[in-house]
């Protein structure tokens, strides 16, 4: 069985490594299938693979990709992670390009997976999907800092917008005299910047995270309030997760008090003070270990690789 991995320009300036690092992930995982690596335009040119694999639709969702992948008779798996529209704040069924490629598609591999299911515009859809959580880098899990080297101290990162209160909340608070005393604050320069001068990402954000003993990960407003990809890096580095409560965050296997601690807009500051008690290493620890046995890139691949093989032997 042959998988054809679509690599376009976007995966390398993407703020969000993970996308990358997903693509990447899928060419290590020992399994019954060949994973090359192919441009958007060499898919066209060649039908020798038996399915291919599209991260966000990429730019190898064309209709004349789709005639070409239907023509010869190629599986189409997509993954994909917002499915309304966050731009406009509207939280209704997302573009109609969106739809037209659910409808092509034969497996869906989608992030927020009881969100998808809320929208009745895509119930059609819901035999293809495969949910598929957010992941970190294997890499992050090989290297630490040792507990006393870390700054007792709490970093929040990400965007502080009105689609995240909590977060903004935050930032508020660690502004003023209290917060100051516990808080650090990554800025966030908006997802369309490109320069790496400016932002903090990749392995330099990760670096970054492991001199804290804390970190704040939150969700968004409704219907986008599930988990996000910092819940498992922050984990993924060492840190004491502190959370905003979703309703996937059970299924993930986060525990209030044992591997994070859940936090609301009524309880972050009371909340905050336990990464100085003899518990937040233990919770730490903890965190780290539910990455590195459930939420590592290695796991996701393994998924969408043995998914698409099953899915190929029952043709």
């Amino acid at each position: 069985m042959r998988i054809a991995v679509s690599y376009f320009d976007k995966l390398d300036w993407w703020p969000n490594k993970n996308f990358k690092g997903i693509c990447d992930s899928l060419f290590h995982i020992p399994c019954n299938a060949t994973v090359t690596r192919y441009t958007p335009e060499e898919l066209l040119h060649t039908k020798d693979y038996d399915a291919v694999f599209l991260l966000r639709g990429g730019d190898a969702i064309s209709d004349e990709h789709i005639r070409h992948y239907k023509k010869h008779g190629i599986l189409i798996a997509i993954w994909h992670d917002d499915v309304f529209r966050w731009k406009t704040r509207m939280f209704a069924c997302h573009s109609k390009t969106l739809m037209k490629w659910f409808e092509v598609a034969d497996i869906l591999f989608i992030v927020w997976v009881e969100c998808f299911l809320k929208f009745k515009q895509y119930d059609k859809f819901k035999n293809k999907v495969v949910w598929l959580p957010w992941s970190a880098f294997d890499s992050i899990i090989d290297t630490d800092i040792a507990w006393l080297s870390r700054k007792d101290r709490i970093l929040l990162s990400g965007s502080v917008g009105k689609c995240y209160p909590l977060r903004k909340s935050i930032a508020e608070y660690s502004v003023t005299d209290s917060g100051k005393g516990l808080l650090d604050s990554l800025k966030h320069y908006g997802y369309r910047c490109h320069s790496q001068d400016k932002m903090l990402t990749g392995q330099a954000y990760y670096d970054c995270l492991k001199t804290y003993k804390g970190a704040v990960a939150t969700s968004g407003i409704k219907p986008g309030n599930f988990h996000r990809a910092k819940y498992m890096e922050v984990s993924a580095c060492g840190c004491v997760p502190f959370l905003e409560y979703t309703p996937d965050i059970h299924f993930l296997g986060f525990v209030d008090g044992i591997n994070c601690i859940l936090i609301d807009k009524h309880n972050f500051r009371q909340k905050f003070a336990l990464i100085n008690s003899d518990r937040a290493i233990v919770i730490a620890n903890n965190a780290r270990e539910l990455v590195r046995t459930r939420h590592l890139h290695s796991h996701r691949a393994r998924t969408i690789i043995s998914t698409i093989t099953n899915k190929l032997e029952l043709r």
